[in-house]
């Protein structure tokens, strides 16, 4: 995503759409359950190498899954309100099998 940012503004946006696409694709086939309550969410982001930044490893997954949980109605909103606090496990590399692995919890 951040790639696409010297691009037209519609170079950055088919990025995010084809991300999202997938997202909620792996949501639909996990049957993520319905919040009806404030959430925690736990990110956990496994890098092919360690050529990226974290913060841009972290902010882009955050971003795609937060609109794709509140696209398919797993959270109401992604506000503040709704999504009480973004919880990182620190970024681990897998050449095999880069991925983010997403726990949701109710917040208490």
């Amino acid at each position: 995503m951040i790639a696409s940012m010297g691009r037209p503004w519609w170079a950055g946006a088919e990025v995010k759409r084809k991300a999202m696409r997938s997202v909620t694709w792996q949501l639909f086939q996990a049957k993520a359950p319905k919040f009806k309550a404030p959430v925690i969410i736990t990110l956990a982001c496994f890098e092919r190498d360690r050529r990226r930044d974290i913060d841009n490893v972290r902010s882009g997954a955050t971003k795609i899954i937060q609109d794709a949980l509140k696209q398919m109605g797993v959270i109401k909103n992604d506000s503040q309100r709704w999504v009480r606090d973004v919880r990182y496990i620190p970024v681990q590399v897998d050449k095999r099998n880069p991925r983010v692995e997403l726990e949701i919890t109710e917040a208490l």
